[in-house]
C-alpha cells in the first residue's frame, strides 16, 4: 500500500479500527509463539504508515514469527492488550525487552572535568575523582587533552595509587589541566554478544562507555529510558546491515571527547590535535571543520581535519525505524532502505562526510532509498548538512528544524554518477536557520544542468539566517509552493530551474550582504530556466538587496502572475515573461501581457 500524506498534518493517515478488529488481532497472537522472548534475529513489521498502515495488517505480516511493533510516532487508535504487541507509546513496554545487563553490560561510566596530565607519565590525576583500586583498575578511560599536540587520549586505568591519582596503561602525551575525561568499564564486547542474542534488548538507565563498534547483520532491537540510557563513543557505535530490520528507541548518543569552540579568527589553534568545533554564533558550541569551510580549512591542522569524533549508527536493511535519539555529536546514516523512519531525534550532529542524518547511496549497487520518511527531528550544528537525501524516491522529509549546519540545512543530494536521483520528494513544513551554505539545496544535478526531472514538492518551509541562500538548486517539474525566505546572505531563491512552479512563497530583506549577483528570486542565473510559472509570490526588500524577481536573458517562457514586490525592489528581467497578469512591484503595476 503506498503511504498517503496529508500536507501540513504531523502524521501519516492511519487506518481506524473496530473492536472486532482488536479481538481478531487478539487471536493471532495468543497462536503465535511468545515473540518478546524468542524473536531470535528474526524481522520486525512496524506500524509505521509507510509499510504498514495498520496493526492488523503488521500483524498479518508477522504472524509466522516476526515482532509486531506500535512506535512512538502512531496515532492511531489503541490496538489489544496482548503483550506480543510491542507498543512504544507507553514507557512501560520495555519491561518485556531483555536488559543488555544480562551479557555483562555495564553502565558505570563517570565523567569529570579537572583532570591534569604530565607529557611522557602514565600518572593521571583528577581532583575529583573517586578512584577505587577494587573497582576501576582495568577500565577503558577517554582523556580530552592528554593525547598528541592536545587530542584525546584512550587507554586504560593500570592502577589506582589514590582516589584522586591513578596510573595509565599509556604514557600522556601532553601537559594539561582541567581535562574533560570518562573512565568505565569498555562494553563494545559485551554489547556485542547482547546483539548477538537475536534479543529484543533494553537499556537500562546508566551511562555505557564503548571504545569500538558493533557489527553484525542480524536485526538490531535496543530500546532505553530516554535521557538515562547513555551510550558514549567516539567511533561508530553500530555498524549493522543485513535485511531483517533494525529498530532504536529513547536513547542518548554521547562523544566521550570533548570539542573546544573556536571562532573563525582563532584558527590556527596553538596546538594541532586539539579537538575543536569552528563557533561561527560566537555562543560557544559549533561543528567539527570540514573541506567547505574555506576561511579556515588550510589553517585547520591535519589532525584537525581528520578528526570524526562521536558516536554514529551506520545501517543498511529495509524497515529500519529510528526514534528519539538525543546527544552530542551524533550521526545516523542510512544506506539504500526501503520503508525506514527517522523521527523525534534531537541531537548535535557529528561529523562523516556527508550530513546528521542522511539517506545515503552506494553507487552502481542497484538498490535507491524509496519509501522512507524523516519527520519531526531537530539536528543542529551537523558539520556538512543537517538532513540528507540522494537516490531517493517517494521520500517524505516534513516537520524537522536544522540550524547551525557546516553546509547546507537540507540537501537534495545530486547524482553519484550512476544514473539515479531523487524523484517524487515531498519537502514539508521543515525549519532551516543560520546554516553556512544554504537553508535548502535542492540540486538534481551538480553543476547545475537544469535538465534531471524531479516532479519534487517543497511547501511550507521556513529558511531563513542562512549565510548563502535561502533555497538553491536545478532541475525540472518542481513545485515550491507556501515557503518563507527571510534574511538570508545571498538569495532568497536561486534557482537552475524549468517547468516548474513557484507560487504563493514569501520572501523578506534577503540578500543582506548586497551582494550584486544576488536577487530576492533569481532564475537562470547557471543555466537558462525556461516555462516556469510564478505566481503570488509576496517579496519584502529593498533596492539595495537586489531585483524581486530576476532572470537571465537565456531564460524564456516564464510566466508571471499575481507577484507583488514592495520596500525598493523591483522586477528585473533580461528577456521579456511569456505572459503577464496582476503584477506590481515598488514602482507600480507592472504591465500585463
Amino acid at each position: 500500500m503506498q503511504p498517503k500524506y496529508r500536507v501540513l498534518d504531523n502524521w501519516p493517515v492511519v487506518g481506524i479500527f473496530s473492536l472486532n478488529m482488536y479481538r481478531t488481532i487478539a487471536v493471532v497472537l495468543l497462536a503465535s509463539s511468545n515473540l518478546i522472548g524468542q524473536v531470535g534475529g528474526t524481522h520486525t513489521c512496524v506500524v509505521d504508515g509507510l509499510k504498514y498502515m495498520t496493526v492488523q495488517a503488521a500483524v498479518a505480516e508477522c504472524a509466522g514469527g516476526g515482532l509486531v511493533v506500535i512506535p512512538p510516532t502512531y496515532a492511531g487508535e489503541e490496538p489489544s492488550a496482548s503483550p506480543n504487541v510491542m507498543d512504544f507509546r507507553h514507557a512501560e513496554r520495555v519491561k518485556g525487552l531483555t536488559p543488555v545487563t544480562e551479557f555483562g553490560v555495564k553502565g558505570d561510566a563517570v565523567a569529570g572535568s579537572n583532570g591534569a596530565s604530565e607529557i611522557g607519565s602514565a600518572s593521571f590525576t583528577a581532583a575529583s575523582a573517586a578512584f577505587s583500586s577494587g573497582r576501576d583498575v582495568g577500565k577503558a578511560i577517554v582523556i580530552t587533552g592528554a593525547g598528541p599536540e592536545n587530542a584525546s587520549l584512550t587507554t586504560t586505568i593500570k592502577t589506582v595509587v589514590s582516589p584522586t591519582r591513578v596510573t595509565l596503561a599509556a604514557p600522556a602525551e601532553f601537559t594539561a589541566g582541567n581535562l574533560t575525561y570518562w573512565y568505565g568499564s569498555d562494553n563494545t564486547s559485551a554489547l556485542q554478544a547482547a546483539y548477538k542474542s537475536g534479543k529484543p534488548l533494553f537499556l537500562p538507565p546508566g551511562r555505557y562507555l564503548l571504545t569500538g563498534t558493533v557489527k553484525g547483520a542480524t536485526p538490531l532491537f535496543l530500546t532505553g529510558a530516554g535521557a538515562e540510557s547513555v551510550l558514549i563513543d567516539d567511533t561508530a557505535l553500530f555498524d549493522v546491515h543485513g535485511t531483517g530490520g533494525h529498530y532504536l528507541d529513547n536513547l542518548r548518543l554521547q562523544a566521550a571527547t570533548k570539542l573546544t569552540a573556536v571562532a573563525p579568527n582563532g584558527f590556527p589553534t596553538p596546538h594541532a590535535g586539539t579537538p575543536v568545533a569552528v563557533d561561527r554564533q560566537g555562543a560557544g558550541v559549533g561543528y567539527q571543520p570540514e573541506p567547505g569551510d574555506k576561511d579556515i580549512w588550510a589553517k585547520a591542522s591535519k589532525q584537525q581535519q581528520a578528526q570524526r569524533i562521536g558516536p554514529t549508527l551506520t545501517m543498511s536493511s529495509d524497515g529500519i525505524h529510528i526514534y528519539r535519539i538525543t546527544g552530542d555529536l551524533v550521526s545516523i546514516l542510512l544506506f539504500d532502505v526501503q520503508f525506514s523512519e527517522v523521527a523525534l531525534c534531537d541531537f548535535r550532529g557529528g561529523r562523516n562526510f556527508v550530513g546528521g542524518i542522511a539517506l545515503w547511496h552506494t553507487p552502481k549497487n542497484g538498490q535507491m532509498n524509496r519509501q522512507d520518511s524523516i519527520h519531526n527531528n531537530t539536528v543542529r550544528y551537523a558539520s556538512f548538512s543537517g538532513i540528507v537525501w540522494a537516490a531517493a524516491e517517494k521520500v517524505s522529509i516534513r516537520h524537522n528544524v536544522v540550524e547551525f549546519s557546516g553546509e547546507s540545512g537540507f540537501k537534495n543530494y545530486s547524482s553519484q554518477g550512476d544514473g539515479t536521483y531523487n524523484t517524487e520528494i515531498l519537502v514539508d513544513n521543515n525549519h532551516s536557520e543560520h546554516n553556512h551554505y544554504d537553508g535548502l539545496d535542492l540540486s538534481e544535478t551538480y553543476p547545475h544542468t537544469g535538465t534531471q526531472r524531479t516532479s519534487s514538492v517543497v511547501s511550507g518551509n521556513l529558511s531563513a539566517f542562512n549565510d548563502r541562500t535561502g533555497a538553491f538548486g536545478d532541475g525540472v517539474g518542481w513545485k515550491l509552493i507556501y515557503n518563507a525566505f527571510e534574511n538570508n546572505g545571498l538569495a532568497g531563491m536561486s534557482l537552475d530551474m524549468s517547468d516548474s512552479t513557484i507560487s504563493g512563497n514569501t520572501l523578506t530583506h534577503n540578500n543582506r550582504l548586497h551582494d550584486r549577483s544576488a536577487h530576492q528570486i533569481i532564475l537562470g542565473p547557471g543555466v537558462a530556466s525556461r516555462n516556469n510559472v510564478i505566481e503570488q509570490n509576496r517579496i519584502t526588500a529593498e533596492a539595495a538587496e537586489g531585483s524581486a524577481i530576476f532572470w537571465s536573458a537565456a531564460s524564456s517562457g516564464n510566466q508571471i502572475s499575481n507577484n507583488v514586490a514592495t520596500g525598493g525592489a523591483v522586477f528585473k528581467f533580461e528577456a521579456p515573461p511569456a505572459s503577464s497578469h496582476g503584477n506590481s512591484d515598488s514602482r507600480g503595476r507592472y504591465p500585463d501581457r
